[in-house]
């Protein structure tokens, strides 16, 4: 959860394995867990949203490395991946706006 919202959901495996939303990724990678071994611990850029005056969009495109205009502007919409996780952006894996 990110402001208040879902951002990603599966499975503990799924999530650890293969998380497509670019704050979940940042929750890992910024965590000790065994899948960091070798690896630089890495901090979220910003400060978390004011929950009571929200910005339009995406609540995360401040502090989000690959977000562009259409985060700002719209709802980012959910995506089903075929391990049946649910992200509400995936343009970390795909590369492509959505």
């Amino acid at each position: 959860m990110y402001a208040g919202r879902f951002v990603e959901t599966g499975t503990t495996r799924q999530l650890m394995r293969s998380s497509m939303q670019p704050y979940t990724q940042g929750l890992l990678s910024s965590t000790v867990h065994d899948g960091m071994r070798g690896r630089a611990l890495e901090a979220i850029s910003g400060s978390p949203p004011n929950l009571a005056a929200l910005p339009p969009g995406c609540p995360l495109a401040p502090r989000c490395r690959y977000a562009i205009d259409a985060c700002r502007q719209g709802e980012i919409p959910v995506v089903t991946t075929q391990a049946c996780a649910m992200a509400r952006c995936v343009r970390v894996k795909q590369g492509v706006e959505v």
